[in-house]
């Protein structure tokens, strides 16, 4: 068990560890984690699960300081009572209650000192359940690969170019269906969809600029200046000639 304040830059990396559980209980500012290619960014009142068998790597990089309550729970049920509490998923909770794991940590203090450790076994183990209890109660937040964002900057740096979803899926080594799945979950459209608003969303800022139509038709990878003015005029209920019209007041 440990509380700490973080106030410089700080990073550490662990090494996939069979028998150990980490709950990171963040009281102020914040601390990026990441757990194989899960990310996440936990504030005040988060709480983050660093699972066995997983790579996790923890980093303060913040001008303000961050200070976390830590619990790591060792043993060879660990597996098991993930899947009983249901956390097997989980990596980050939303708690909001500081008072309890302040009052927890307090609570066990006086017994980290005591000689032998074997006669505080009860009370360590009911404070591991009630802690396991708590937590399996709290609201999960999303998190998402971190592949999806690589995605995401793939595709938004190819605006030009003429792109199967077939092909990306393959560079990312993913499935198609689970790349198509795990996008919508992340952003609400599929990498597809997400493209293609992304294009003519890039296409209004460049004929508010001044663009001409057919240039900006072709700078955002719209071969046929029809298709285009056909999406264009769907997506923003005008055609492309108005949008750049409204640019110069006519």
């Amino acid at each position: 068990m440990l509380h700490a304040t973080m106030q410089t830059r700080y990073y550490q990396h662990r090494t996939r560890q069979t028998q150990k559980l980490s709950f990171f209980c963040i009281c102020s500012g914040r601390m990026y984690f990441q757990s194989n290619n899960s990310v996440l960014l936990a504030e005040a009142g988060d709480c983050v699960l660093l699972k066995p068998h997983c790579r996790n790597d923890f980093l303060y990089a913040d001008e303000r300081q961050c200070s976390y309550y830590e619990f790591i729970l060792t043993g060879n049920m660990l597996d098991e009572f993930l899947r009983i509490y249901n956390l097997e998923q989980v990596f980050g909770l939303k708690l909001n209650d500081e008072k309890f794991f302040r009052k927890l940590f307090e609570r066990m203090k006086p017994p980290a000192d005591v000689k032998p450790v074997s006669s505080i076994f009860p009370e360590l183990t009911g404070v591991a359940f009630e802690l396991l209890q708590r937590i399996s109660s709290a609201v999960q937040f999303q998190t998402r690969s971190s592949s999806v964002d690589e995605i995401r900057d793939f595709l938004e740096q190819r605006i030009k170019e003429k792109i199967s979803m077939t092909a990306v899926a393959g560079k990312f080594n993913i499935d198609i269906h689970d790349m198509n799945r795990n996008f919508q979950e992340a952003f609400g459209v599929t990498p597809y969809q997400y493209l293609k608003r992304f294009r003519l969303r890039k296409a209004g800022e460049m004929l508010r600029a001044g663009m001409l139509v057919k240039e900006t038709s072709a700078a955002v990878g719209y071969r046929n200046v029809k298709t285009f003015s056909t999406e264009f005029r769907r997506f923003y209920g005008m055609p492309p000639l108005n949008c750049r019209k409204r640019r110069f007041g006519k």
